[in-house]
């Protein structure tokens, strides 16, 4: 498997940030062709110092080709422009993932 690995840094509002994560950009993520599995989970402090980023936000697909082919959707590209409230906060990276 392949994943699409989004980490968000600290947004000003999070309650905000959270909320229009949920109402404006998940909805989309959810249909787009090929999603395997769709995770986000936020980075915990637990015993060691707030962490560099804020939540994660991870995608995944059973080969680099269906990845690809998620990319290139219209609804991909809705998904893209539904994020356009979280500008600069974001950095995006593709791993495969190894078991």
């Amino acid at each position: 498997m392949v994943k699409l690995v989004s980490l968000y840094t600290y947004p000003d509002d999070p309650l905000a940030f959270e909320a229009r994560l949920a109402t404006e950009h998940l909805p989309y993520l959810r249909t787009v062709p090929g999603i395997q599995r769709l995770r986000w989970p936020a980075p915990s402090v637990g015993h060691w110092a707030a962490p560099p980023y804020y939540l994660m936000v991870e995608l995944y697909f059973v080969s680099s080709e269906a990845l690809q082919l998620a990319i290139d959707s219209p609804r991909y590209a809705l998904a893209v422009r539904a994020l356009r409230f979280a500008a600069g906060l974001a950095t995006v990276f593709f791993a495969e993932t190894i078991e």
